[in-house]
């Protein structure tokens, strides 16, 4: 027996933080790509053990995800199957054959880790460098845990230039630290305190000399007298109300030194984190304020937004900074923003590094995702940018005897930086700025949705499929071919603006190339007006190399039912008069548009 589980996430971003709720330690990195973890995995047409083969896949090798899971038991084992993207088509791997953490390493980004539960006593860990096998490394599990966080910290103030690597259970306080020791992990073996994996709530002290006391009460007895930053653990943050010298406000009820205390909570801060990287130095977020503290002085502090949790990263793979800090913030409702604002501190200054935030309302999103490169998918010495603007829709199963949810880009903007000596971010020229100068010589009115590159032409060169929608007469978008060059520039090929008008919104599109052409997909479907009815036209274009140039060979027209539980196909085919792809529209459309 199969079901569908869908995973419908308000934002479709890799917020980059972790988060300590409730004493749990998650990382709050999605939308990254599945690795591969066995040898010889069939990635397969359907959700069965009986559909066909698309391809074999080795480990290592990545597939994104679409974030639907189905539910399906093989040789008596319950699992699950993922859909992934593969070649611009939909295809499925069973879930026991990835890896669930995967991540490379803060010190030297050419290793890769790919790390699963192999058995109830054994966690396996996969070592690749520049992107070749080279070891597998089994780690002995007591059983009946289960892994729930693997990650990197970097370098530690005592880890003696090693990287520490985390492996955290489900059980709150349960974890294993290792370190990266010349190609392999060993045991770390030396205290280290990471308060962030405790299950308790830790508060630091905002002020100097602040006294706690065995009751919630001024004039109770005091227990001892703390400094900024001393860290009590909080048992209550508001515990009890209450006025001092005309102010109200709250008792916290904390523990210190195993004792338990009350503190007023204008002196404590639930929002704090202390270096890995230096022991002496703790940072604080109050009163929009980010603070960095040593040895109980004020050295550096930036305005920020306040949010709801402060954590550290590492430095992510980027040797210019010591420490990331990230400013998380949790949205309660649609329609709020959530995410993480992410700082860099290089031992002495506290700075803005990046927006990583977003929005998701219903089935729309938009945000920023940031791919640092120690991730997964990430790139040496680069930080790599994704705006995008979005929609979860209901489109067809393959055999259109039902309907999974799918997100699609309206707009997807990427781009690149490199960091320079003092932590700044410095624009990288990608091929989003080389399309973005060929738009505004070719088109003054038009704003760039999202692009896809492959060689056309067969020249060696690639070449650019270009989205747009038209600022000045918004009910259009503009389609373009242009054909790359050995300056590294673009010269128009062809353009259609006749292929998807709309009342307010653009619709929903995909451009899937093939070796032969490309297929473009337009969703008349979901949160906008539009004049049509709800419906999706896949049209296929064929290239002709005798004219140099793609034809219309086919249009598809899929229809949901009623109650979207089947679809209905009408498809026609185009041999007799060679529609070429500047004059191309589909059916809906009547040719005087």
């Amino acid at each position: 027996m199969r079901y569908y589980i869908l995973l419908i996430f308000i934002l479709l971003q890799s917020t980059i933080g972790f988060s300590q709720r409730g004493g749990y330690y998650m990382n709050h990195i999605s939308n990254s790509p599945v690795s591969i973890y066995n040898a010889n995995v069939n990635l397969r047409s359907s959700s069965s053990i009986k559909s066909k083969v698309i391809a074999t896949l080795n480990p290592g090798d990545k597939l994104q995800e679409t974030y639907t899971h189905i539910r399906d038991t093989i040789n008596g084992t319950p699992g699950y199957w993922i859909e992934t993207q593969y070649q611009n088509k939909i295809a499925y791997v069973w879930n026991n054959l990835v890896s669930r953490f995967a991540f490379k390493l803060h010190t030297n980004t050419d290793y890769r880790l790919l790390i699963k539960e192999e058995s109830e006593s054994k966690i396996g860990v996969k070592i690749f460098h520049n992107n070749q096998f080279i070891s597998h490394q089994p780690i002995a599990l007591k059983a009946n845990k289960e892994l729930s966080e693997v990650f990197s910290i970097g370098t530690t103030h005592n880890s003696d230039n090693k990287e520490i690597i985390v492996f955290k259970f489900q059980e709150p306080n349960d974890f294993l630290l290792y370190q990266w020791d010349e190609g392999a992990l060993t045991p770390f073996t030396k205290k280290l305190e990471l308060p962030f994996l405790n299950d308790s709530q830790l508060g630091y002290i905002t002020a100097n000399n602040v006294n706690i006391r065995s009751e919630a009460s001024i004039k109770s007895p005091i227990i001892a007298t703390l400094q900024i930053p001393n860290s009590v653990e909080i048992l209550n943050y508001s515990f009890k109300e209450d006025t001092i010298n005309n102010q109200k406000g709250y008792w916290s009820h904390i523990k210190y030194k195993h004792q338990e205390a009350y503190v007023w909570n204008q002196f404590l801060t639930p929002m704090g984190a202390e270096s890995l990287k230096n022991k002496e130095v703790t940072f604080l977020m109050k009163e929009n304020y980010l603070i960095a503290i040593k040895n109980g002085k004020t050295i550096d502090k930036i305005k920020i937004n306040e949010g709801d949790n402060i954590t550290l990263l590492g430095n992510l793979g980027i040797p210019q900074v010591e420490e990331f800090i990230t400013i998380c913030h949790y949205a309660e409702s649609c329609g709020q923003t959530s995410g993480d604002i992410i700082y860099s501190w290089n031992g002495r200054k506290l700075k803005y590094f990046i927006d990583n935030t977003g929005v998701g309302d219903g089935g729309l999103f938009e945000g920023n995702t940031t791919i640092f490169p120690s991730f997964i998918n990430g790139t040496r010495n680069t930080i790599n940018t994704i705006y995008s603007e979005g929609e979860s829709i209901d489109i067809p199963s393959p055999d259109l005897s039902g309907t999974s949810y799918n997100s699609f880009y309206r707009k997807k903007i990427a781009k690149a930086y490199t960091v320079d000596t003092n932590g700044k971010l410095v624009p990288k020229l990608t091929e989003t700025e080389k399309i973005q100068t060929f738009i505004e010589q070719e088109f003054k009115n038009c704003e760039l949705r999202y692009y896809k590159t492959a060689d056309i032409n067969k020249d060696g060169i690639a070449d650019a499929f270009i989205y747009m929608i038209n600022n000045k007469t918004q009910n259009r978008s503009t389609l373009a071919i242009a054909l790359g060059n050995t300056s590294g520039t673009y010269k128009l090929h062809s353009s259609n603006n006749n292929l998807i008008f709309h009342d307010q919104n653009d619709p929903l599109t995909t451009i899937d190339i093939n070796k032969n052409g490309f297929q473009l997909s337009i969703f008349y479907s979901g949160y906008y007006t539009h004049p049509y009815e709800n419906c999706i036209f896949k049209l296929k274009y064929l290239y002709n190399h005798d004219i140099n140039d793609f034809q219309l060979i086919q249009e598809t027209k899929l229809i949901p039912s009623s109650d979207d539980s089947s679809w209905k196909k009408e498809l026609k085919i185009y041999k007799t008069n060679m529609i070429l792809f500047k004059d191309s529209w589909h059916s809906q459309l009547s040719t005087e548009n």
